[in-house]
């Protein structure tokens, strides 16, 4: 598990009052970003739906990341 979603079950249960049993989760997701671009995250989240709960800019960040390269 993520800090950021570790932060979001907290929130959910303490603020939210949300019974930790009730939280569901998605673990080890892949992002897609298209037929071509995806990534598998190898941690536990929040699910939203059938998709992870990212946290802001994380969805543009993991597809920015996609295009470093190793320069030797």
């Amino acid at each position: 598990m993520t800090t950021d979603t570790a932060l979001g079950v907290s929130k959910l249960v303490v603020q939210d009052k949300v019974p930790l049993s009730e939280i569901k989760y998605i673990n080890h997701p892949t992002i897609v970003f298209n037929s071509k671009e995806s990534v598998e995250m190898p941690f536990r989240y929040i699910a939203d739906g059938d998709q992870p709960r990212l946290p802001p800019g994380m969805r543009e960040h993991l597809h920015q990341d996609l295009n470093q390269s190793f320069e030797f």
